[in-house]
């Protein structure tokens, strides 16, 4: 797992997670504008030698593209855009708002799961729904901060059941209401795509983290249920030999002589 100073998961994904902190810094390229440039590894480095040519050059292009999207997303000139038109924002937040309910009965969990809450409850709801949405596209949130939230809502949306396409069909409609908000006002096409650039990938990125929190609690809470591997016997060999179970069943040999 990519991890946040403070021990919490990156909003941005990391090309190298899994040769820990000491190999990253040393392959990190150093800095040498505001966008930094990419550096090669060195013929003679270890890394260098034992790497493919098209993954190295491929890790490097992502970390590059990782650097350049979180300042596209949250430097200067995002924060301006979302700034300038936040009065837009909240309009079509509000909207978006009026119109959940129709938007939940399109859903089949969700609709089920808006339908128990009593009205105070769905108003409450709806209060923290138009929080959680305005605190991603606010100019001064920080990706530490949107690293938090989508823990929280991929937590709470995992354990009420709300499947993961629901969830991306609601956050693709909210963009939706965004845009046409912002087309609305007849904005320059560069601009508009702009600002759109920046609302549309910070949506992608917080959902992202919110389904990964979603799979890493069901992971956990299988660990919890399934009963430890009896002694001697590694995770491989019973992922075999459940394999092979599941090969000799009558249905399994049958569905096999159809295809031949």
């Amino acid at each position: 797992m990519t991890e946040a100073p403070g021990g919490k998961e990156a909003l941005l994904p990391d090309p190298e997670g899994a040769k820990g902190g000491e190999a990253r810094e040393a392959a990190r390229p150093a800095p040498q504008t505001q966008t930094e440039t990419l550096q090669q590894a060195s013929p003679s480095s270890p890394a260098a030698e034992g790497a493919e040519p098209e993954s190295g050059r491929a890790a490097e292009e992502l970390r590059a593209f990782t650097r350049d999207l979180e300042e596209a997303l949250f430097g200067p000139a995002a924060q301006a855009l979302l700034a300038a038109h936040r009065e837009t924002i909240a309009a079509a937040t509000s909207a978006f708002l009026a119109a959940f309910p129709a938007v939940t009965g399109q859903l089949n969990e969700g609709a089920a799961i808006h339908a128990a809450l009593l009205p105070q409850e769905r108003a409450r709801h709806l209060e923290k729904v138009g929080e959680h949405l305005l605190r991603l596209l606010s100019p001064g949130t920080q990706p530490s901060e949107i690293t938090a939230a989508a823990a929280r809502v991929g937590f709470v949306h995992t354990l009420i059941g709300l499947p993961p396409d629901e969830r991306v069909l609601t956050i693709g409609l909210y963009a939706h209401f965004l845009r046409v908000s912002l087309e609305d006002r007849g904005l320059p096409r560069a601009e508009l795509q702009a600002v759109m650039h920046v609302i549309e990938w910070r949506l992608l990125l917080t959902l992202r983290l919110e389904l990964k929190t979603g799979h890493e609690t069901h992971i956990k809470a299988l660990g919890l249920i399934t009963p430890p591997l009896p002694e001697g016997l590694s995770r491989e060999a019973m992922l075999q030999a459940e394999l092979e179970r599941l090969a000799a069943h009558p249905a399994a040999r049958a569905r096999g002589a159809r295809a031949g």
